[in-house]
């Protein structure tokens, strides 16, 4: 019952038969607009932005949305299909957000929802494309392309902001989030090659973090990919590898941390004295923002980035459970919450039958739930889509695959549907 979804989900780690595998083009299509973006959105640090970066990530956003309107309407899905509870997010985020904008003007208002949903506009082409065609998380490891070139970024950044109060958080997270794709690499040293350079912008940021949200995702990944392996000589293996790694990074975080003088480690010994950074006053202060709130917009939200337009002085909730209840709502954190688990559903597919995706499809959860729980996701359309591309793919498939599955008269009772586990 599970053999062609198995297949499938695991023929990417199959050396030989990636020989054969052609790119699929669409999938490159959908990451060459987002790597422009980020590469601009960098780069408009310490230099000039790319010429039409905004008309690029708003006409980006529109396809999406037109797609996960096309697909909700004309094909027979599920209603716990994740397009569906990104299809009900979408239609309560817009009325918040274009209410709270329209004064400042029209294209503003248009502006800040497509920026608000720009993420679900791209979980939206990479799923439709995975649910329509073959090698798309093959073609998608491509990506890996840009942690160096991301790291080059990050580091001309950090040089300009050096004693000008200009934080690198967002540069150094682009890598963070394209770590679920780097793990699908076979080829190991090339991984590690690209672990250690994700290692190194995370210490230098000295974001805490990233730093736990690093570490959680290598041992997650490491402990789920030694329990799919059911032979003692494979265990042994990835025990093996596993440790190594670890070793491998300890020392070259040592060597690192004592050579630049980087005071991460202090910062998170500190974590309890200086409170998250005052990170339990903003909470404090959001929490007192949404007791107050009235009656619609509790239910419906005050709009996309609400809580730093709506603060003295202006500040993010700093942690997305309280950021999303205030954006949108009680209804809108429902369909939210909805997603996530989801994706945990998938997940529990997926490592169900043993497939080699399972563990970084966790790494990529892990790595959204603690940047989510002390930063911020939704409210910034950058580092968050790397997450959403990767989800949209491996779910796109995975669904591609039961359809099929169901076609050929393979499913007992509709009992193998990973959108209904």
């Amino acid at each position: 019952m599970y053999i062609l979804s198995h297949a499938v989900i695991n023929d990417y780690g199959d050396r030989k038969m990636n020989r054969n595998i052609k790119i699929n083009k669409k999938v490159i299509l959908i990451l060459l607009p987002i790597a422009y973006i980020f590469i601009g959105n960098m780069k408009a640090v310490y230099s000039t932005p790319l010429p039409f970066q905004e008309w690029v990530l708003m006409l980006y956003t529109l396809i999406g949305l037109i797609c996960l309107l096309f697909f909700c309407v004309t094909r027979k899905i599920y209603i716990n299909n994740p397009l569906i509870i990104l299809l009900f997010f979408t239609l309560f985020s817009i009325i918040p957000t274009f209410s709270a904008y329209y004064d400042y003007s029209m294209y503003t208002a248009i502006h800040m929802i497509g920026q608000s949903l720009f993420w679900v506009a791209s979980f939206t082409l990479s799923y439709v494309i995975a649910y329509k065609s073959r090698n798309s998380i093959q073609s998608a490891k491509l990506i890996t392309i840009l942690i160096p070139i991301f790291a080059i970024l990050f580091f001309n950044v950090r040089q300009f902001s050096a004693g000008r109060g200009i934080p690198d958080i967002i540069t150094a997270y682009y890598n963070l989030f394209l770590l679920p794709f780097l793990l699908t690499v076979n080829k190991k040293a090339l991984k590690f090659s690209l672990l250690i350079i994700i290692f190194t912008t995370i210490i230098l940021s000295m974001k805490r973090a990233g730093f736990l949200a690093f570490i959680l995702a290598l041992f997650v990944y490491f402990l789920i990919h030694y329990k799919s392996y059911i032979y003692s000589k494979k265990r042994l293996y990835v025990i093996f590898s596993g440790v190594m790694t670890a070793m491998l990074l300890f020392l070259f975080f040592d060597f690192f941390i004592k050579k630049y003088e980087i005071t991460i480690l202090s910062r998170l010994y500190a974590v309890f004295d200086d409170l998250g950074s005052g990170r339990y006053e903003i909470w404090k202060k959001t929490w007192n923002m949404i007791k107050c709130s009235d009656f619609f917009s509790l239910l419906f939200g005050h709009g996309f980035n609400a809580v730093y337009m709506d603060s003295v002085p202006q500040y993010s909730a700093h942690t997305d459970l309280l950021e999303v209840i205030y954006d949108y709502g009680i209804l809108g954190s429902i369909f939210y919450l909805c997603f996530y688990l989801r994706l945990i559903k998938y997940y529990k597919h997926l490592n169900k039958i043993k497939s080699e995706i399972a563990a970084p499809f966790a790494s990529s959860l892990c790595i959204a739930l603690v940047i989510s729980a002390f930063s911020h996701l939704i409210i910034y359309p950058t580092y968050f889509i790397f997450n959403c591309i990767f989800w949209g793919l491996v779910t796109g498939e995975c669904d591609r695959e039961f359809v099929k599955n169901e076609r050929l008269g393979l499913i007992a009772n509709g009992k193998y549907n990973c959108s209904s586990l």
